[in-house]
């Protein structure tokens, strides 16, 4: 079995795509096609530095990212990646088959969601601290030009392949930028992404009383 198997979500994806429940039997075969398709292709990576947070002012910007941070002594600066080759494959089904296209897409941010959550217990495992939940650039104030000097300050492209381009937008595009706040306690302070969400007011996740879970 492919290793990368373990990171998909078949339930969250389909949460991604609009599904409430099970697929239809006659929507599993394609689930099944692009899972393998994304599990050959993936090549998960990923790299963190632990700073004190003074080391690292410079790109702690904005009341929201210091209120999460409140509890923490230091903070790692976190970045993963499932590859470009998952953007290839995206790329290549758009033109064949739209449907591949958007399933593969809900399954590739549904897995790399659940790698930076298996990574993040590496992390807290090494540093024998508490961790609260990631907070990454674009959520409430906390600016999204701050993408470069975050990936500049891990070395992010030549340690893992990841980029971002004038518009911030990371490349590959299935990826995540991150500061994580460590603590010795045992408090874990989940970042309020809901409530700083442009699509908050709209969100059919939230009008269920659910939640999209990135």
């Amino acid at each position: 079995m492919n290793e990368f198997k373990k990171y998909v979500d078949r339930k969250c994806a389909l949460r991604f795509m609009g599904f409430r429940g099970e697929a239809p039997d006659s929507f599993k075969i394609i689930l099944e096609e692009c899972e393998a398709a994304l599990c050959e292709e993936a090549t998960p990576r990923s790299v963190y530095v632990v700073k004190d947070k003074e080391e690292v002012s410079d790109i702690l910007i904005g009341n929201d990212i210091a209120s999460h941070l409140s509890d923490s002594c230091k903070v790692a600066v976190f970045a993963a990646t499932l590859g470009s080759r998952v953007d290839a494959l995206i790329s290549r089904y758009q033109s064949i088959d739209v449907t591949k296209a958007l399933v593969t897409d809900a399954e590739a941010s549904a897995a790399i969601e659940t790698y930076c959550d298996e990574m993040m217990k590496e992390i807290s495992s090494r540093t024998r601290s508490s961790l609260t939940s990631r907070f990454s650039p674009g959520y409430g104030d906390y600016p999204l030009g701050i993408q470069k000097e975050l990936l500049g300050l891990i070395d992010a492209e030549r340690k893992i392949g990841l980029t971002s381009g004038e518009s911030f937008m990371l490349a590959p595009s299935k990826s995540v930028t991150a500061i994580i706040g460590l603590s010795d306690g045992d408090t874990v302070r989940e970042a309020d992404t809901c409530g700083k969400c442009e699509m908050k007011d709209t969100c059919a996740f939230r009008k269920e009383g659910d939640r999209c879970e990135i």
